[in-house]
Parts: C-alpha cells; sequence; structure tokens
C-alpha cells in the first residue's frame, strides 16, 4: 500500500535576528525586545506555540562562566514585563565565532515576545547581548543584576533605542496545545500523544533532540534500531504497521520489516513504498502511511539515501543499531548484520496496531470490524434471534405466537394480536399494541397490558396484572395475585 504524508502542520517562523559582529556582551543581564520593526523578522509570537531552535552570535572571545539562555517575555504595559519561559543555558566558552543553534521547546502564547539572558565577558570581541540597528522601531529593554528576573517575576527595564537582542529563534504552531512544534517535535499533531504513538505501540525514536549529524552509508544499507534508551524495539505483538516518521535529511527513503530467524540471521519480510523528503535538516518531520504485517518479536528497519549525512540524537548511550547492506530494491531475504552493533539513535520510528482478526489491516485505524477478517467496514449485524413457536403451546385455546422458557424472561408484543405463554420463571411480559392474550405461567410474573383489548391471565404464583388503557380484562390464577385495572 503506498504511502503519503499523514498530516501536514503549518510551516516554522523565523523570529528575531542576529548580529554579524559584536560590541562586547554583559554580565548577567536579560534583555527583552519591547519593539521592533518587522524586518527581517519580528520577535513577536504570532499564535500559540513553541520555539523550537534558539540561535545567539557568539563572540570569538569568551570565559568558563558564559553562556546564552533564550527567554519568552510577557508584556504588561510600557516597559514592563514578565518572564513566563525559558530554554537551557547554553555555554559558550571554548565555541568559535559566529552563529550557534540550539535545540528548544519553550512555550509561548500569541502576543508573547522573545529575548534572552547573557553571562559573557564585556571584552569587545565577547558575545553581545543587544545590537545596534537603523531603525527606530527597536527598542530593547535591559535588566542587570541584581535585577535579574526568574520565570514568573515581573520587571521594569531600562529602554535602549536602535538595539535589538541578539537572539533569533524557530518558532512552531502547537495547536493541540501539548507544548510540542507541531513541525519538528510532535509525533501526532492534532492530538496530545506528543512523544508516543498516534495509535497502537511506538516502535523506534521518540525523535526529540537535541541532535548531531553522523557519516551516511557509502551504499545502499539498511540500518535497523534495535533498542531506545535501553529498551528493545521489537514488535510486542502480531501486528501492522500503519505509519512511520523520519527526522532525516532530502532524499528518497523506505521501511522494511525484518524478524529474527535464528541465531545471527535475519529475514526481510516486506517493505514500504519509497518516499521522498524535502525537507532541510532538522527541521520537518514527515509522516507517511503504510500498511505492513510485522510479526511479534519482528523489527523495522530504514533503508535511508546512500551518501547522505544522517541525523542521530545526540548523547543516547543506551541506544543501539545494527547495519546491513541493501539490495536496495526492495526485495525480501535472509541476512545477517556485519560488524558489531553501533551505539546511536536514528531518527526514524512507526506506529503497530494489534491485527486481532489477522486480516492485514491495523484495528485502530484502519479495520472498522477487528473480529471478521472478511471485512474492513463496520461489522455485518448479526440476524435477530428467531423465536420458536411451540406449536402445542396454548392460552385459551388459541396457539401461541410467542412462548417463554423455564427461566426468567423479558417477553414483549407486537404491533398486532399477540398470544403469549411464559411458562415458568419469574417473567415480565409487555403486551404492547393490539388485542392480546397473555398467559403469564408459572412463578411471580409481571404482566402489563397495552393498547388494545387485552385479556391477561396470571395462572400460578403470586402475579402482578396491570391493565392498560384499552378495555382489559384481568384473570387470577391459584397464586396470590395482585391486579390493577
Amino acid at each position: 500500500m503506498g504511502g503519503g504524508q499523514a498530516s501536514a502542520a503549518a510551516p516554522p517562523q523565523t523570529l528575531g535576528e542576529n548580529p554579524g559582529s559584536t560590541e562586547g556582551g554583559c554580565t548577567l543581564c536579560s534583555v527583552v525586545q519591547l519593539s521592533n520593526s518587522a524586518a527581517p523578522h519580528t520577535y513577536v509570537f504570532p499564535a500559540d506555540g513553541v520555539l523550537t531552535t534558539s540561535r545567539f552570535y557568539v563572540g570569538s572571545v569568551s570565559e568558563v562562566p558564559d553562556f546564552a539562555q533564550a527567554r519568552v517575555f510577557r508584556k504588561t504595559g510600557g516597559s514592563n514585563a514578565t518572564v513566563v519561559a525559558e530554554g537551557q543555558k547554553h555555554l559558550l566558552n571554548g565555541l568559535s565565532a559566529g552563529l550557534h543553534a540550539y535545540y528548544e521547546r519553550i512555550p509561548g502564547e500569541a502576543g508573547d515576545v522573545i529575548g534572552a539572558r547573557f553571562d559573557t565577558t564585556p571584552n569587545v570581541n565577547g558575545t553581545p547581548h543587544i545590537f545596534a540597528t537603523a531603525s527606530g522601531l527597536d527598542e530593547a529593554g535591559f535588566l542587570s543584576t541584581p535585577a535579574n528576573p526568574e520565570v514568573g517575576d515581573p520587571f521594569t527595564s531600562a529602554p535602549i533605542a536602535n538595539r535589538r537582542v541578539n537572539v533569533a529563534a524557530t518558532f512552531e504552531p502547537d495547536e493541540d496545545g501539548d507544548g510540542y512544534g507541531d513541525t519538528s517535535q510532535d509525533l501526532c499533531p492534532g492530538a496530545p500523544a506528543a512523544i508516543s504513538a498516534c495509535s497502537g505501540t511506538l516502535l523506534g525514536s521518540r525523535l526529540q533532540g537535541p541532535y548531531e549529524s553522523h557519516a551516511g552509508c557509502g551504499y545502499s544499507c539498511l540500518r535497523v534500531q534495535m533498542t531506545v534508551d535501553g529498551e528493545s524495539t521489537a514488535s510486542p505483538f502480531d501486528g501492522v504497521v500503519v505509519r512511520w516518521r523520519v527526522l532525516v535529511a532530502p532524499g528518497d527513503y523506505r521501511i522494511r520489516v525484518i524478524e529474527p530467524t535464528g541465531g545471527s540471521t535475519y529475514s526481510i519480510l516486506r517493505s514500504s513504498a519509497i518516499e521522498e523528503v524535502g525537507a532541510p535538516l532538522f527541521t520537518t518531520m514527515r509522516t507517511f502511511d503504510t500498511r505492513l504485517r510485522i510479526p511479534a518479536g519482528g523489527y523495522v528497519g530504514l533503508a535511508p539515501q546512500p551518501f547522505t549525512s544522517q541525523p542521530f540524537r545526540e548523547a543516547a548511550p543506551d541506544s543501539i543499531y545494527r547495519q546491513v547492506n541493501d539490495t536496495g530494491d526492495g526485495s525480501s531475504g535472509d541476512f545477517a548484520f556485519y560488524g558489531p552493533p553501533q551505539v546511536g539513535e536514528i531518527l526514524y520510528d512507526a506506529d503497530v496496531e494489534p491485527d486481532a482478526d489477522a486480516d492485514g489491516f491495523g484495528d485502530v485505524t484502519q479495520d472498522a470490524c477487528s473480529t471478521d477478517g472478511s471485512t474492513q467496514g463496520e461489522c455485518p449485524q448479526s440476524p435477530p434471534p428467531v423465536i420458536a413457536v411451540d406449536e402445542v403451546r396454548s392460552c385459551a385455546g388459541k396457539r401461541a405466537t410467542r412462548v417463554g422458557s423455564a427461566g426468567k424472561d423479558d417477553l414483549k408484543g407486537t404491533k398486532g394480536a399477540d398470544v403469549i405463554v411464559a411458562l415458568g420463571g419469574d417473567d415480565t411480559i409487555k403486551a404492547l399494541a393490539g388485542n392480546d392474550l397473555v398467559c403469564a405461567g408459572r412463578g411471580r410474573d409481571s404482566v402489563r397490558g397495552g393498547r388494545g383489548k387485552d385479556r391477561l391471565i396470571g395462572e400460578g404464583g403470586a402475579d402482578t396484572l396491570r391493565g392498560g388503557p384499552g378495555m382489559d380484562k384481568l384473570v387470577g390464577g391459584p397464586g396470590k395475585d395482585l391486579q390493577r385495572q
């Protein structure tokens, strides 16, 4: 079954700006962009969303404690604001001069503005906290020690004209409000399952940063993630792979389902369609629908674009993958991995759903009838039970049209004239419309007449006979009956 993108989030947007040179830094200060021109980029959140990366221009001179930290501010009028969120502190000592980017997950609301906290050397070649512009619309607010607010703290800043804060960031919408950017971080946009399967069970990476780039295969290869954070990525049940995701470099990709066949040997069982990824490295998570059976204990491998550097999760010592030459044509066959297991977490995963009726369709999103392998639509309705009429049963000489059992029954008539014989048990009988005849039988029965001229006969047991709105006749039996017209 062919693929296709399962979901598409709104495109990301760049906020803020970085200079191309430095004029010195500040010793532990926070700066907020109080106002700015729209060019080249605004510092204002266009909607509720998440900052997924931050970027700082780093000077050529730094000291051991130097750091930069992206922050989100909510303006409260004039030069007043409150710190509402912040990212990690990024150490700058030892970095080369120029732009440096960092993975983030910083939430904010429409109208919030980005800024930063710095602790950098005031040396003229140190990392700048602000930089000069020619626009009179640009105004930064400066706070220095001891007025260094934490998240939740309000403050008043000192405005500095013709200045912008040295911070840029990637803004992504977060339409489901789960705190993950919909373009590069959220496995399931539109649902609260941000880092788990949209349906079924997740096999593989959660695709969360920070990331680093590794050399790609110099040939057609198959890479199989065996563990993530020490946990096996094998399917826990027989099922169906219904979708897969990648956060990779541009190129052509496909997944393959493999299973162990004994010892160090594996077998390629089936492959997805080849899918094209055109987005730049790390920027866009791509999701593709598929339908591939996978056995319990099977794995999902990724056949990446050859000769292309591939992203891995940074610092994943407990994540292991294996690698093997790939045929490149989607054919199946047996193989053995070459070389020892390698440490690393490749940025791909898959959602696997159960397949209770073994029809090759995932029970959650692909099969509306998981108990019948002959259909994936709504389950066929079972025919109503056939009520056998005992030809020898009768009531007041008339042949029965409904017959109960020796147990406790709930019997209802029809719109026509019925002859109901309840037999044993403590029964509940409703005559409904029509001129009905009811023999309650043995047991403690409750009989109610309906519209029409009914005849209700209690027979044995302590019965309750209630007439309906018609001219009914109530006949008690040998038991202690209660009759209500």
